[in-house]
């Protein structure tokens, strides 16, 4: 697949059996389905960023990847920046505690919610800034986010944002095959932390 229209989403991670169908990648073209445990594509133009759309052609944008030759090297994580317009709170703890709406656009690719190890030299640190780590031309989607029993202590925080329209930024993963909560959510993302930004 050496060339600059083919490749596939994923190497080591194997994509869950419930996604397979759901993924469809963009670039500068119209959206194409991902195929099989790795995410097999083929574009129809060149392009420097990719797209990762969930449930079709017109679903949320869920990840924004750099594109790279043969694999673009995505491990399932998804960090998305917007605003949360609802809370539900969740009948069982069965699936987690509570599922959040959030309306916004995925990340780029390289922002981290704060300086690495690797960046230790590189002082002085960039403070977190909102609109610079929102992927360039991507739309607004709305996503579903579960909060797992063990992250119940964000749920104050989340609670907050939504009351308040702050804006967050809400690192998570898709769900695994395991956990068959693919078999009752349409986009099971996990959350696994979030930075929340004062008002404008």
């Amino acid at each position: 697949m050496n060339d600059e229209l083919s490749g596939q989403l994923t190497s080591s991670w194997q994509i869950p059996p419930y996604a397979q169908e759901a993924l469809w990648v963009q670039g500068e073209g119209f959206p194409v389905p991902a195929e099989g445990a790795h995410g097999l594509f083929h574009l129809e133009e060149p392009t420097s960023q990719v797209v990762v759309r969930w449930g079709g052609i017109d679903g949320p944008p869920i990840v924004a990847l750099t594109w790279q030759v043969d694999c673009l090297e995505w491990d399932g994580r998804v960090g998305i920046g917007g605003t949360i317009d609802a809370l539900h709170i969740l009948p069982t703890p069965q699936y987690g505690t509570a599922l959040l709406y959030v309306s916004g656009r995925p990340l780029e690719a390289d922002y981290h919610p704060f300086p690495r190890a690797d960046e230790r030299l590189d002082a002085p640190y960039r403070t977190a800034n909102f609109s610079d780590s929102l992927a360039s031309l991507v739309d607004v989607g709305v996503t579903t986010w579960l909060i797992p029993a063990e992250k119940n202590h964000l749920l104050g925080y989340l609670r907050d944002a939504l009351l308040r329209e702050l804006r967050v930024q809400i690192y998570g993963h898709l769900a695994d095959d395991a956990s068959r909560l693919g078999e009752e959510f349409a986009l099971p993302l996990i959350i696994d932390a979030l930075t929340v930004f004062p008002d404008d």
